[in-house]
């Protein structure tokens, strides 16, 4: 579903100019993502909120930092849990190394939080610099300790002609949804 999302949305040759955050979200990240991970018979979604977090409404002491994105569920027609978070800044913003390990650092406490809150089994982490998308989990492994672990970058194409290359990267998007239905089927079955 996700590079059929992604053939509607490309353009067929590569646009010269930086594109901002909002185009890159829209054009090029968001069809890959919501292809990914939308599971409408789950009630599960992406969403770009730029909101307060979940936790953070329930629970004072949480951060109120504003995710870029969450991968979240429905239970009728309030948002329940979110099983991620991600920040995400344009390819022109990718060479300041203050954002983006700023960034990085927001995708941990929002994980952590949200794995001390939500009593998961761990959490995916997501981080898009450009059209480059790196995947995390964010793990308990015992009281106090947290693990977060890269699991890939994936370079989302800039034209239909990058497709093919693309198509080469898909078992490790493969692999990012097998880990985040794993999770989310544990977390599911611990509510």
């Amino acid at each position: 579903m996700a590079i059929i999302e992604m053939v509607r949305k490309l353009p067929r040759v590569s646009i010269s100019e930086d594109t901002n955050e909002y185009e890159i979200s829209t054009r090029y990240v968001n069809p890959f993502l919501c292809g990914l991970f939308d599971d409408p018979d789950q009630d599960i979604f992406l969403r770009w909120t730029n909101e307060t977090t979940l936790e953070a409404r329930k629970h004072e002491g949480f951060s109120m930092i504003h995710p870029d994105l969450t991968i979240s569920s429905l239970h009728g027609m309030k948002w329940k849990m979110t099983y991620g978070y991600g920040e995400a800044k344009s390819a022109a913003q990718g060479a300041n190394n203050f954002l983006i390990c700023q960034d990085l650092y927001r995708i941990a406490i929002l994980c952590k939080d949200a794995l001390d809150l939500q009593n998961m089994e761990g959490f995916l982490g997501l981080q898009v610099i450009g059209r480059t998308i790196t995947f995390y989990v964010i793990v308990l492994p015992a009281t106090g300790l947290y693990v977060m672990r890269e699991l890939t970058k994936i370079k989302l194409p800039d034209c239909l002609d990058d497709l093919t290359k693309f198509i080469m990267d898909m078992p490790q998007a493969l692999l990012v949804l097998d880990i985040f239905n794993r999770l989310s089927q544990l977390t599911q079955n611990n509510e």
